[in-house]
């Protein structure tokens, strides 16, 4: 039975770049979720739900494509998983986008969505296009599916740093640096 996955997400911003009607490659942003489970998962199905981008409440980002990616731990690369083309969606009180994934199996899946439906103008962005993906997106996700290991208790962190203690006095006072307490 299919339940909704604990994920913890990591927020991208990503330059892309596209061929303009003239032929000129014109930059462009897409936005980006890092989603780490901490443990094998398989996933059933993604959603990503609306969600109020712009200064009208009632509009929000409307995504036109989307692509999934999964981290391969013997080649230490993304692989590509899955693209999809999402149909027009500006309101934000209407229902997610359902990706389905048929028991994918992984502990980190990439959710990149690189182009957006054209959308209405809006007094807080006169520069948006369809290849300038609102950062805040993909900032609502939800991933159905099964756990199929337990999880790691502490995530692994390494101790590289140390504490130092540091006693400061003005270079050009003749007193003499006072005693560090620390050592």
């Amino acid at each position: 039975m299919a339940e909704a996955l604990a994920f913890h997400p990591i927020g991208m911003g990503l330059w892309t770049e596209y061929t303009d009607e003239f032929g000129q490659i014109v930059p462009g942003l897409a936005t980006a979720r890092l989603l780490r489970f901490r443990r094998p998962v398989q996933l059933d199905r993604l959603l990503i739900h609306p969600l109020p981008i712009r200064w009208a409440p009632e509009l929000g980002a409307s995504l036109a494509h989307a692509v999934l990616d999964v981290f391969d731990r013997e080649t230490r690369t993304w692989q590509r998983v899955a693209e999809t083309e999402l149909p027009p969606q500006h309101a934000v009180d209407g229902p997610p986008h359902v990706i389905e994934l048929h028991g994918l199996q992984t502990d980190h899946l990439r959710v990149c969505a690189d182009l957006e439906h054209p959308v209405p103008s809006s007094h807080g962005e006169q520069w948006a296009n369809p290849h300038n993906v609102p950062y805040r997106a993909l900032e609502k996700l939800e991933c159905f599916g099964e756990y199929l290991a337990p999880a790691d208790d502490e995530p692994p962190v390494l101790r590289s740093l140390r504490e130092v203690h540091v006693m400061v006095r003005d270079p050009r006072s003749r007193m003499p640096a006072p005693e560090d307490p620390g050592r």
